[in-house]
Order: structure tokens, then C-alpha cells, then sequence
């Protein structure tokens, strides 16, 4: 299977993401986590491709999508800073380079409708799309509605050795779901399961074999519990970082029109202008990325998995019964919380500006 970020394009993608989560979302914090996952429990082929294929497909679309929203809301600041500048330059300068301005900004603008046209989800603008299509690319290509449903799938396909290793039968998909995800997020999971469930040999029901399942779910937990607790301290520090670089942006153009009345610097005019774009961009991104929802899910997150944890590390070999209902808890909590991806994004589409 190809990388994630085989393609040129998507190394920019993920190298323009990785660029902003490193400096709004700090240093990442170091997980501990055992080795009880290590060991898969049932070994199939077919979980581990669509696994992985569902896997990469969501980093490529999310990390799309991301690169999408980052690069429009900061083109537009330097598109406004752009048409801006030739105001402040000196008559004969403006005149001979007034023009390259006009040129980058025009650039501006229509490298934001090119991602735009790119990542929407609508089927609108049939002749954006043939014009693209002259250069080998294709529109609407709904990197948010990709990301979203195909992290749905991954997180079935993640957790689908909880079901058919369980000790004894594997367990009923259906019944461990519930019914709080649309349909057409489950049929493709759903239909390779019962076909797949059938042909699986029972696992052992024996004391050595209940301690190995215990173990490779708690590896499990503590790795779900790692993630969550990096994903929540790095989008609470994205969401407090870029409110507070809007504040200082707000600050410090209310300083600016201050000192407008005493003095006139034509730079100063200049950020007056760029400096509220900026702020306007970056409450644009926290729109966009919800990283203050995603903030809140991972540390509910961390919270429920942690007695999960806890239920399932308790002394004494439970019984089967109760072990089942313990793992169907954990499989309906962490589909619940990427269906809650779905839910939270579902509203967005790349925008213009």
C-alpha cells in the first residue's frame, strides 16, 4: 500500500500541517504504553488491508482538509496585506512595482479558489472543474467528508479484533454498535464482518487465553488513552494560542488608530489593515478545525477509557458474561466518539474565506 503522503502534493499538505501543529500545539507529551496490543489476536489479511487502507485514507483526506482551511484563512491575509502595500511605498516606487503587487495578490486569490474548487464537497461550477481537469486535476474532491467517514471505517476496523478474538464466539457487530451511526458509515463494515465472523475458528475459553485478551484490550486502552491525551493538550493549545494571537492583533491595531491621531505613517496604515485580517483568519481556523470540541472529546475520552481500564484490570478472571459486557461498552464508546468526529464536522465544507 502506498504511503499516505506518496504524492508531492500531499507531502506539502502534511509538512504545511505538521508546521502549524508543531508551533500552535507545542511540544508533544511522551505516552508510556505496554505491549499488549502487540500481539494481534486473530490474524487476517483482509482486517489488516482494510485497516490500514481506511487508516491512510483518513490522514490523507484530514490532513488535506487541514491544509486546505490553513491555506486559504492565511492566504487572505497577505492577499489584503498585498493590495495594501503599494499605498504605503513612495509615488515612483508604486509606479514602477505597483503592478507586482496586484499580480501576487491575484495569485493569492486564485490559488484560495483552486483549494477550494479542490476540497469542496459540493457539485457546483462545472467549468472550475473542466478547467482543472486540463491539468490533471479532479474538483470536489470533499476532503472533510472523506476525512470524517473514512475514520468512521478505520475505528471499525481498528477494533474489530475486540469482537472476533473474544474468548469462545466472536461477538455480533450489530449489538455492540447500537444504532447511533447512519447506515451507510456501517453497511461496508458491517456486510465484511458477518462474512468474515463465520469463517473464524472460536478462540479458547480458558484461563491463559482470557489473560492474553484481557492484556492485548488493555494494550489497546492505554494507546487510545495516549493519543487522546496528545490530541487534548495539543488542540487546547492550537485553540488558546490562536485566540490569543487575535487579541494581540486586536491590541495592537487599537494602538495603531491611537496613534493615527498624533502621527501618519503610511506602514502603519498598512497593519492597521493586515492585522484585523489576521485576527479574522484565525478565529476562521478555529471554526474550521473545532479544535476546542476536539479538546473536550479526547479529555471525556481519556476520562471513560480510563475506567474502562480500570474495570478490565480489576483482580480475579471475570466471568465471560460480564467480560462481554464490559468489552461491548468499550467498542460502543470508541465508535461513538469517531462517530462524534462525523457529527462535529459534518456542518463544515472548505470555504473561500
Amino acid at each position: 500500500m502506498d504511503h499516505p503522503y506518496a504524492t508531492p502534493f500531499d507531502r506539502i499538505c502534511s509538512f504545511a500541517w505538521a508546521l502549524f501543529r508543531r508551533i500552535f500545539g507545542g511540544k508533544t507529551p511522551h505516552h508510556p504504553t505496554s505491549d499488549g496490543a502487540a500481539q494481534p489476536l486473530v490474524d487476517l489479511p483482509s482486517l489488516h488491508e482494510q485497516a490500514a487502507y481506511y487508516e491512510a485514507e483518513s490522514i490523507r483526506m484530514g490532513t488535506r482538509y487541514r491544509f486546505g482551511f490553513l491555506m486559504n484563512f492565511t492566504l487572505g491575509v497577505v492577499a489584503v496585506t498585498l493590495a495594501a502595500i503599494p499605498f504605503a511605498l513612495d509615488e515612483v516606487v508604486a509606479h514602477h512595482f505597483g503592478r507586482v503587487f496586484t499580480v501576487a495578490e491575484g495569485g493569492c486569490i486564485l490559488t484560495i479558489l483552486v483549494i477550494h474548487v479542490l476540497g469542496r464537497e459540493n457539485e457546483r461550477g462545472a467549468l472550475a472543474g473542466k478547467l482543472l481537469g486540463v491539468f490533471g486535476l479532479r474538483a470536489n474532491q470533499a476532503w472533510r467528508r472523506n476525512w470524517v467517514e473514512n475514520r468512521v471505517h478505520a475505528e471499525q476496523f481498528r477494533y474489530a479484533q475486540l469482537l472476533l478474538g473474544f474468548p469462545g464466539e466472536p461477538l455480533e457487530v450489530d449489538a455492540s454498535a447500537g444504532t447511533f451511526l447512519d447506515r451507510s458509515l456501517t453497511r461496508h463494515y458491517s456486510t465484511w464482518y458477518a462474512q468474515t465472523r463465520g469463517a473464524v475458528v472460536c478462540r479458547p475459553v480458558d484461563s491463559d487465553y482470557v489473560g492474553r485478551y484481557r492484556n492485548f484490550v488493555v494494550g489497546v486502552i492505554e494507546q487510545q488513552i495516549g493519543y487522546h491525551e496528545t490530541n487534548a493538550h495539543r488542540c487546547e493549545n492550537i485553540h488558546h494560542r490562536l485566540h490569543r494571537v487575535a487579541n494581540v492583533c486586536f491590541w495592537i491595531t487599537l494602538g495603531i488608530c491611537v496613534v493615527h491621531f498624533f502621527f501618519h505613517y503610511p506602514w502603519l496604515s498598512v497593519l492597521a489593515v493586515s492585522l484585523p485580517a489576521a485576527a479574522a483568519a484565525c478565529h476562521g481556523i478555529l471554526g474550521a478545525g473545532e479544535f476546542a470540541t476536539f479538546a473536550q472529546q479526547s479529555e471525556d475520552m481519556v476520562r471513560a477509557l480510563t475506567d474502562a481500564k480500570k474495570r478490565l484490570d480489576a483482580p480475579g478472571t471475570p466471568a465471560l458474561a460480564e467480560l462481554h459486557e464490559q468489552i461491548r461498552q468499550l467498542y460502543r464508546l470508541v465508535i461513538s466518539e469517531a462517530s462524534g468526529w462525523h457529527v462535529a464536522l459534518r456542518s463544515k465544507d472548505l470555504q473561500i474565506g
